[in-house]
Protein backbone atom coordinates (compact mmCIF):
# COMPACT_ATOMS: atom_id res chain seq x y z
CA UNK A 1 0.00 0.00 0.00
CA UNK A 2 2.71 2.52 0.72
CA UNK A 3 4.79 1.88 -2.46
CA UNK A 4 1.66 1.48 -4.63
CA UNK A 5 1.22 4.92 -5.93
CA UNK A 6 2.24 8.30 -5.08
CA UNK A 7 -0.88 9.74 -3.16
CA UNK A 8 -0.48 11.61 0.15
CA UNK A 9 -2.86 8.80 1.83
CA UNK A 10 -0.05 6.01 0.75
CA UNK A 11 2.79 8.47 1.83
CA UNK A 12 1.20 8.66 5.21
CA UNK A 13 0.97 4.60 5.07
CA UNK A 14 5.18 5.13 4.24
CA UNK A 15 6.20 7.64 7.10
CA UNK A 16 4.05 5.64 9.85
CA UNK A 17 6.07 2.40 8.91
CA UNK A 18 8.95 4.56 8.94
CA UNK A 19 8.91 5.79 12.14
CA UNK A 20 7.71 2.53 13.65
CA UNK A 21 11.19 1.45 12.13
CA UNK A 22 12.77 4.28 13.30
CA UNK A 23 11.62 3.61 16.89
CA UNK A 24 12.82 0.20 17.32
CA UNK A 25 16.58 0.94 15.33
CA UNK A 26 17.61 4.15 17.32
CA UNK A 27 18.05 5.20 21.17
CA UNK A 28 17.18 8.41 19.95
CA UNK A 29 13.67 8.63 18.81
CA UNK A 30 13.09 12.42 17.96
CA UNK A 31 13.69 11.24 14.51
CA UNK A 32 10.57 8.76 15.13
CA UNK A 33 8.36 11.67 16.49
CA UNK A 34 10.06 13.37 13.02
CA UNK A 35 8.51 10.96 10.70
CA UNK A 36 5.32 10.44 12.62
CA UNK A 37 4.30 14.10 12.43
CA UNK A 38 5.13 13.99 8.29
CA UNK A 39 2.48 10.86 8.58
CA UNK A 40 0.24 13.06 10.57
CA UNK A 41 0.38 16.13 8.20
CA UNK A 42 0.16 13.52 4.73
CA UNK A 43 -3.31 12.54 6.70
CA UNK A 44 -4.91 15.61 7.05
CA UNK A 45 -3.89 16.82 3.35
CA UNK A 46 -4.82 13.53 1.78
CA UNK A 47 -8.52 14.63 3.22
CA UNK A 48 -8.96 17.42 0.76
CA UNK A 49 -11.72 16.53 -1.71
CA UNK A 50 -13.95 13.46 -1.88
CA UNK A 51 -11.96 10.26 -0.22
CA UNK A 52 -13.07 6.84 -1.30
CA UNK A 53 -12.71 3.15 -0.40
CA UNK A 54 -8.64 2.77 -1.12
CA UNK A 55 -7.91 5.91 0.39
CA UNK A 56 -10.37 5.20 3.53
CA UNK A 57 -8.23 1.41 3.24
CA UNK A 58 -4.84 3.57 3.48
CA UNK A 59 -6.35 5.91 6.01
CA UNK A 60 -6.77 2.87 8.87
CA UNK A 61 -3.10 1.25 7.52
CA UNK A 62 -1.83 4.75 8.28
CA UNK A 63 -3.44 4.73 11.27
CA UNK A 64 -3.24 1.23 12.97
CA UNK A 65 0.85 1.36 12.20
CA UNK A 66 0.89 4.78 14.47
CA UNK A 67 -1.41 2.98 17.22
CA UNK A 68 1.47 0.91 17.18
CA UNK A 69 3.85 3.11 17.85
CA UNK A 70 2.33 4.75 20.33
CA UNK A 71 1.89 1.62 22.42
CA UNK A 72 5.64 1.15 21.91
CA UNK A 73 6.07 5.21 23.09
CA UNK A 74 3.43 4.37 26.01
CA UNK A 75 4.03 5.76 29.13
CA UNK A 76 1.96 5.04 32.13
CA UNK A 77 -0.59 8.08 31.94
CA UNK A 78 -1.00 7.93 28.24
CA UNK A 79 -4.32 6.70 26.32
CA UNK A 80 -3.66 7.78 23.21
CA UNK A 81 -3.29 4.76 20.87
CA UNK A 82 -6.90 4.42 21.39
CA UNK A 83 -7.51 7.82 19.39
CA UNK A 84 -5.76 5.25 16.55
CA UNK A 85 -8.05 2.05 17.12
CA UNK A 86 -10.94 4.74 17.55
CA UNK A 87 -10.31 6.50 14.41
CA UNK A 88 -9.90 3.44 12.59
CA UNK A 89 -13.36 2.02 13.44
CA UNK A 90 -14.71 5.75 12.45
CA UNK A 91 -13.10 5.11 8.85
CA UNK A 92 -14.06 1.32 8.55
CA UNK A 93 -17.91 2.55 9.80
CA UNK A 94 -18.12 5.44 7.72
CA UNK A 95 -16.76 4.18 4.38
CA UNK A 96 -18.49 0.55 4.85
CA UNK A 97 -15.64 -0.72 4.55
CA UNK A 98 -16.41 -4.04 6.30
CA UNK A 99 -19.38 -4.12 4.02
CA UNK A 100 -18.23 -4.39 0.70
CA UNK A 101 -16.11 -6.92 -1.13
CA UNK A 102 -12.42 -6.60 -0.68
CA UNK A 103 -9.08 -8.42 -0.66
CA UNK A 104 -7.53 -10.25 1.73
CA UNK A 105 -5.11 -7.54 2.93
CA UNK A 106 -8.22 -5.15 3.43
CA UNK A 107 -9.83 -7.88 5.31
CA UNK A 108 -6.62 -8.59 7.36
CA UNK A 109 -6.38 -5.09 8.74
CA UNK A 110 -9.73 -4.29 9.56
CA UNK A 111 -9.24 -7.62 11.54
CA UNK A 112 -6.46 -6.13 13.41
CA UNK A 113 -8.30 -3.23 14.03
CA UNK A 114 -11.09 -5.36 15.37
CA UNK A 115 -8.26 -7.33 17.49
CA UNK A 116 -7.04 -3.93 19.03
CA UNK A 117 -10.59 -2.98 19.87
CA UNK A 118 -10.95 -6.37 21.56
CA UNK A 119 -7.58 -5.47 23.51
CA UNK A 120 -8.84 -1.92 24.70
CA UNK A 121 -12.22 -2.98 25.58
CA UNK A 122 -10.82 -5.92 28.11
CA UNK A 123 -7.62 -3.49 28.96
CA UNK A 124 -9.44 -0.56 30.09
CA UNK A 125 -12.47 -2.86 31.71
CA UNK A 126 -10.08 -4.50 33.53
CA UNK A 127 -6.92 -1.96 34.44
CA UNK A 128 -8.13 1.04 33.82
CA UNK A 129 -11.68 1.38 34.04
CA UNK A 130 -11.39 5.44 35.23
CA UNK A 131 -10.89 6.13 31.31
CA UNK A 132 -14.73 4.67 30.33
CA UNK A 133 -17.47 6.84 29.89
CA UNK A 134 -19.83 6.71 32.80
CA UNK A 135 -22.39 4.83 31.02
CA UNK A 136 -25.86 5.89 32.98
CA UNK A 137 -27.62 2.35 31.39
CA UNK A 138 -27.24 -1.28 30.84
CA UNK A 139 -27.80 -3.28 27.77
CA UNK A 140 -29.22 -5.88 28.88
CA UNK A 141 -28.76 -7.27 32.44
CA UNK A 142 -25.11 -7.23 32.63
CA UNK A 143 -23.26 -5.49 30.05
CA UNK A 144 -22.76 -1.51 29.84
CA UNK A 145 -21.80 0.13 26.47
CA UNK A 146 -18.04 0.07 26.05
CA UNK A 147 -16.85 4.12 25.43
CA UNK A 148 -13.34 4.71 26.08
CA UNK A 149 -13.56 8.73 27.63
CA UNK A 150 -10.83 9.89 25.30
CA UNK A 151 -12.60 8.26 22.28
CA UNK A 152 -15.41 10.45 23.22
CA UNK A 153 -14.02 13.84 21.46
CA UNK A 154 -13.38 11.66 18.38
CA UNK A 155 -17.10 10.48 18.04
CA UNK A 156 -18.03 12.68 15.18
CA UNK A 157 -14.16 12.70 13.83
CA UNK A 158 -11.47 11.05 11.81
CA UNK A 159 -8.38 10.36 12.98
CA UNK A 160 -6.03 13.07 12.60
CA UNK A 161 -8.82 14.96 14.10
CA UNK A 162 -8.26 13.79 17.80
CA UNK A 163 -4.94 13.34 17.24
CA UNK A 164 -4.19 17.23 16.47
CA UNK A 165 -3.88 17.66 20.23
CA UNK A 166 -1.12 15.34 20.32
CA UNK A 167 0.62 16.49 16.80
CA UNK A 168 0.41 20.28 18.28
CA UNK A 169 2.36 19.00 21.13
CA UNK A 170 5.09 17.23 18.87
CA UNK A 171 5.39 20.01 16.37
CA UNK A 172 6.19 22.72 19.25
CA UNK A 173 8.50 21.00 20.11
CA UNK A 174 7.80 18.32 22.96
CA UNK A 175 7.63 14.89 21.76
CA UNK A 176 6.49 13.45 25.08
CA UNK A 177 4.00 16.55 26.30
CA UNK A 178 2.87 16.80 29.73
CA UNK A 179 -0.21 17.84 28.34
CA UNK A 180 -1.45 14.13 27.71
CA UNK A 181 -4.41 12.24 29.98
CA UNK A 182 -3.96 10.76 33.13
CA UNK A 183 -4.99 7.35 33.27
Amino acid sequence: MALSDDTTSATAILKSALALASYHRDKDHSHADRLKIAALRALASSTQGTIGADESIRHVAAGMLLCTLEIYQISAASSHWLWYVCGSKKIIKSAKLDEIAQSNDTTTLIGWVHYCDVLSRFSLRHWQPNLLEDAGSTIGAHFEPFRPAVCAEAQACFIYTPLSLNFTNLTRGSARSSNRPSA
